[in-house]
């Protein structure tokens, strides 16, 4: 019975084990997608390598408010070298009439346009750069900071009263971005060896390919296992009824 019992329990805590592995590895959609800079999308004539990602994360601030963290990623070749000084996005058209804050999160992209003009690729909504050089306006001057390759940050613009969840506002937000119907693109400076060339590149949106999830274990039920353990302890009874009987 010892033996039994024990079976039965250590049955019992594998199958627990199982069931909350199961849902702690559960996959739970996130509100967030990526842009990547790439000359694919766009670019202009003298472009020398430049490449970077901006990522976008909703999050739900309260009373109505919703934050978009923005993670903006240079990830150009180091044999090229580049510094990402600015972006520049669209938002939805209903959102104009909402009040806004930015928080640089203490990053050097200090700076914040709204309407800021960028050719050859027109007007955007925002632009965001770091300081240095001529500060009149998104693309003017030469930015003294930014993110060389490799390097990454993370600002936020917050919206007040949206009347949407996070959850909503992404999605809203990625159809119009996979569509082009909202667009962004970067700007780099000090490109290449010598750090005298500049690249304006468009961003696309990406969509990651989440791989296939492993094949699950199935894990016996209790009961099952109880019953197959019953039928073994019954078939060694009559083993030794049998012998039993023979002598």
């Amino acid at each position: 019975m010892n033996n039994l019992s024990t079976l039965i329990k250590n049955t019992a805590i594998s199958a627990g084990v199982a069931i909350a592995a199961s849902t702690f590895f559960a996959a739970t959609p996130a509100d967030a997608f990526t842009m990547k800079f790439d000359p694919s999308f766009g670019t202009t004539s003298d472009y020398t390598g430049s490449l970077g990602e901006l990522k976008f994360d909703f999050v739900d601030s309260g009373n109505g408010g919703v934050s978009i963290l923005m993670t903006v990623a240079n990830t150009t070749p180091s044999d090229i070298g580049s510094t990402l000084v600015g972006w520049t996005f669209d938002t939805l058209d209903w959102m104009d009439s909402l009040a806004w804050s930015y928080d640089n999160m203490g990053t050097d992209f200090t700076l914040v346009f709204e309407d800021p003009s960028y050719q050859p690729f027109g007007t955007f909504d925002f632009g965001v750069r770091s300081e240095g050089g001529n500060n009149r306006s998104f693309s003017g001057g030469k930015p003294t900071a930014g993110l060389r390759e490799g390097e990454s940050a993370q600002v936020a613009f917050t919206f007040s009263n949206v009347g949407k969840s996070a959850s909503e506002l992404e999605s809203l937000f990625a159809s119009a971005y996979e569509s082009g119907q909202l667009r962004a693109a970067a700007r780099f400076q000090q490109v290449g060896v010598n750090g005298e060339e500049s690249d304006k590149v468009l961003a696309g949106y990406f969509q990651e390919t989440i791989p296939p999830e492993p094949p699950s274990v199935s894990v016996p039920e209790p009961t099952v296992t109880l019953g197959l353990g019953m039928f073994a302890l019954g078939a060694l009874g009559a083993g030794r009824k049998n012998r039993k009987s023979e002598c």
